[in-house]
């Protein structure tokens, strides 16, 4: 692999690592209250999530894509859902810093909710194929080999952009009063309750359209 593509995979890692999106601020969430470690539980979930993503892509698997297409509409309201919860959890939800302990099982549920709302989304699929396109990351064929590596260096860049974040909020923490940290969390969990609403009323919109298609179709027999 020539160092051109290790760099361009490396870079569009770091760039899909970014809190503009959803998981992004779950995870910049986690990252300013609670354990600092379910800050990088969160953003493992999502490195690995976009690891296979991005694999998809490579390799063509637009079966996978189709599926989550599929059943877009219902996946979005259940992520709202899920958002708005989070959300308001962290709305209400007393932060207790770095102090306590947490068992491993935080931790993997933690993994677990970040990585099964990237992978369960349309939206990645279609954003990897754009930017990958455009930096001309797709090889002429399919070689295993080289597409596992590409997949596991956009992970790298992805946990590298997280770990960064992670040293620098922590170091923030250190310097600044809990308040300013809280402040911090209250707007992500804002943010993300935001977020839900959006894909709550996106999804009902779908379904909506879909009602109306197959009712537009049915009156003309």
């Amino acid at each position: 692999m020539n160092p051109e593509l290790v760099s361009k995979a490396f870079l569009l890692g770091l760039i899909m690592a970014s809190p503009i999106g959803p998981v992004g601020l779950l995870c910049l969430k986690k990252n300013t209250t609670n354990d600092r470690w379910r800050g990088l539980a969160s953003a493992f979930g999502m490195a690995i999530a976009y690891a296979i993503i991005s694999f998809c892509v490579v390799c063509g698997l637009r079966s996978v894509s189709g599926v989550l297409e599929t059943y877009r509409c219902p996946l979005e309201i259940i992520a709202g859902v899920a958002l708005i919860v989070m959300g308001w959890r962290g709305m209400r939800g007393k932060e207790t810093g770095e102090r306590g302990q947490t068992s491993p099982m935080t931790y993997f549920r933690d993994f677990l909710s970040s990585f099964g709302m990237t992978l369960f989304n349309p939206v990645p699929f279609a954003t990897f194929a754009v930017m990958m396109t455009t930096m001309k990351i797709f090889q002429g064929q399919i070689n295993l080999y080289m597409d596992i590596k590409l997949s596991l260096l956009i992970m790298a860049g992805t946990l590298t952009f997280w770990l960064v974040v992670n040293q620098m909020l922590h170091l923030v923490r250190k310097a600044s009063t809990w308040d300013f940290c809280r402040l911090i969390s209250k707007g992500a969990a804002v943010t993300l309750i935001l977020f839900g609403a959006a894909m709550i009323t996106a999804g009902l919109k779908g379904f909506a359209e879909a009602n109306h298609t197959v009712a537009k179709y049915h009156s003309k027999f």
